[in-house]
C-alpha cells in the first residue's frame, strides 16, 4: 500500500500539442508529491533550509510506461525505500486515477548537504524521523 498519494490534473500548458504531458513535467510533479509527503508528517521545507538543511535530487531514474494526458487527473504515490546517514531513496508511481493505467515509476536519490558549503551533511533529525516514520507506514 502507498504511503502518500497525491492527485494532479495536467495545466494545458504541461503538455504537447497532442494533450499529451511533457516528459520533463514529470520532475516538477515529483518534486510536488515528495514534498506533499513529508510535509504531512510534519516537517517544514522551508524550516530545513533555515537551519542550513538542501536536499538535492542526486540520482533519478525514470521508467514512463504510457502517456499522461490533459484533462484526466494523474495519482502519484511517495514510498520512502531506503535511509542512510547523508541520503535516502524515494520511490514513485505516477497512473491516470479513472483507468488505473500506468503511466510510470521513478527512483529518487536524494542527499542532505550543508546550505552554505553545498558539503554533505548527516540528515537533520528531524528529516531522519520524518523518513522513518514514513518508511514505517509503508509496512502496516
Amino acid at each position: 500500500m502507498p504511503v502518500h498519494t497525491i492527485e494532479i490534473r495536467p495545466l494545458f500548458a504541461d503538455t504537447d500539442t497532442a494533450g499529451v504531458v511533457y516528459y520533463g513535467t514529470f520532475m516538477r510533479y515529483l518534486e510536488e508529491a515528495r514534498t506533499q509527503a513529508v510535509e504531512t508528517m510534519g516537517l517544514s521545507i522551508g524550516d530545513e533550509y533555515e537551519q542550513g538543511y538542501l536536499y538535492p535530487v542526486t540520482h533519478i531514474d525514470i521508467n514512463y510506461q504510457g502517456p499522461a494526458h490533459y484533462g484526466r487527473v494523474l495519482c502519484i504515490t511517495t514510498e520512502v525505500t531506503e535511509i542512510r546517514r547523508v541520503r535516502f531513496r524515494l520511490d514513485h508511481r505516477m497512473y491516470e486515477k479513472e483507468t488505473e493505467t500506468a503511466v510510470g515509476r521513478a527512483m529518487v536519490w536524494m542527499a542532505c548537504v550543508d546550505r552554505d558549503t553545498r558539503r554533505p551533511k548527516r540528515l537533520s533529525q528531524t528529516m531522519a524521523d520524518c523518513l522513518t516514520a514514513l518508511a514505517a507506514k509503508r509496512d502496516e
